[in-house]
Order: structure tokens, then C-alpha cells, then sequence
């Protein structure tokens, strides 16, 4: 009978330690770095396989994830993304994407296989704009915001709600905290006006930003 050595007892525990983390983070798909990349706070160049849950942020360059499903997610040049199954959760920085969705706090934006969306995270407003196909915006609970054709922008800003009154609530009653409500800013002719670029491909679209909110329903294009 064979004798195990505490060496081969610990490589053996090596191998199924790896094997399960690998079997309890499936792959995404694999990242293509222009320079180099890091994942979970590593530096990487070039090829690199993404699992479930990895942190990505591209440095130097931009990067492009291609997804199993056949998608793909351009990171543009310091933009941070936090990857799922075909969602990018997006931290920080710009992306742009096809047959993905990607979460920014309470936005979720859609772009099925033949659409393109760019995403832009700057503070506490997001803006989303379509390259081409038709680029769905819901909350978090599902309700549409927008859908946008290409050519189409909007710029939504997270709003905090206030908290209760200066009065502390009642013994055993905790006052539900309300939930971050996002504002959708409505194109009008007094408006601060941008561009969103496409990453890579230099593809703009314009964006009407108003400044003041607008009590009226948030238009959705049919």
C-alpha cells in the first residue's frame, strides 16, 4: 500500500482547494487588455480569463471583455466594473457594451445582441446612451425609465430622499428608511449640452442635460 507524505498530502489538498474555487466561480468569458489590466488587484497583460464576481479596472489602456453569450463589455481607460453572468457592475469610469446589462446602483441598462449602449458613471449621475439598436433603462425594481433608439441619450441623477424629522421615532417602531429614488433629466431647449463617445470606435451621441427636474411622467420612446 502506498504511503502519503505530508508533500503529497498538501498537494493534494491544493488541487481540490483550486478545483473547488473554480467550481463555485464559473467563468464569464476572458478579457483582451490593450496594456494591462488588473482583476482582484492584480496586474495582468493581455489574455486573462474572468471568473464570476471578479473585480476588473482598466489602467492604461482600454480593454474589452468578451463574454460567453457571445457579448462583450469595452472598458474605456480607468474605469472599474464588477462582472456577473452577462452583468457588468459598473463603480466607476465608461463602458460600452452589447448583449450585456449593466447595474449602477439603482439604474439597469439593457443591450440586447445587436444593440450598443455606452454607459458613463460620473459622480452621482449616470448617463446612458444607444450606438445603435433599441437600448432598454429600468430602476431597480424593473419600471422602465427610458428606451432609447440609437442616436438617443439620457442623463439620470441618484437622488438621496430626506430622512425623518428631528423627532426620535417611537420605542420598538423604526422609522423605514426610504429608498434612493434615480432622477431622469428631461431634454429641453435650455440645457447644458455633451457628448458621449463610443470607446474606440469614436461613435458620438449628443445629450440634452436640463438642469432643473421636471414634475412631468419620464417620456419613453415607443
Amino acid at each position: 500500500m502506498k504511503e502519503f507524505t505530508p508533500r503529497s498530502v498538501l498537494a493534494m489538498t491544493l488541487v481540490l482547494t483550486v478545483g473547488q474555487a473554480f467550481a463555485a466561480a464559473p467563468t464569464v468569458g476572458f478579457v483582451v487588455a490593450k496594456d494591462t489590466i488588473r482583476i482582484d488587484s492584480s496586474t495582468v497583460r493581455g489574455n486573462a480569463t474572468v471568473l464570476n464576481g471578479n473585480v476588473l479596472e482598466s489602467a492604461g489602456g482600454t480593454s474589452e471583455l468578451r463574454l460567453n453569450n457571445g457579448g462583450s463589455v469595452h472598458m474605456a481607460p480607468n474605469a472599474r466594473v464588477r462582472m456577473f453572468q452577462n452583468v457588468a457592475e459598473l463603480q466607476s469610469g465608461k463602458i460600452q457594451m452589447s448583449g450585456a446589462q449593466a447595474n449602477v446602483n439603482q439604474i439597469r441598462v439593457e443591450a440586447a445582441a445587436g444593440s450598443s449602449a455606452v454607459v458613463d458613471r460620473i459622480g452621482n449621475r449616470v448617463v446612458v446612451g444607444s450606438l445603435s439598436g433599441a437600448v432598454r433603462v429600468t430602476d431597480q425594481e424593473g419600471v422602465l425609465l427610458a428606451r432609447l433608439e440609437p442616436g438617443k441619450a439620457i442623463a439620470i441623477d441618484e437622488e438621496q430622499n430626506s430622512g425623518a424629522g428631528t423627532n426620535p421615532p417611537p420605542q420598538n417602531r423604526p422609522t423605514p428608511r426610504p429608498k434612493p429614488q434615480p432622477r431622469v433629466n428631461h431634454m429641453g431647449p435650455v440645457a447644458k449640452f455633451f457628448t458621449v463617445v463610443g470607446i474606440g470606435a469614436g461613435v458620438g451621441v449628443p445629450v440634452a442635460v436640463v438642469a432643473t427636474r421636471s414634475d412631468k411622467p419620464v417620456p419613453v420612446s415607443q
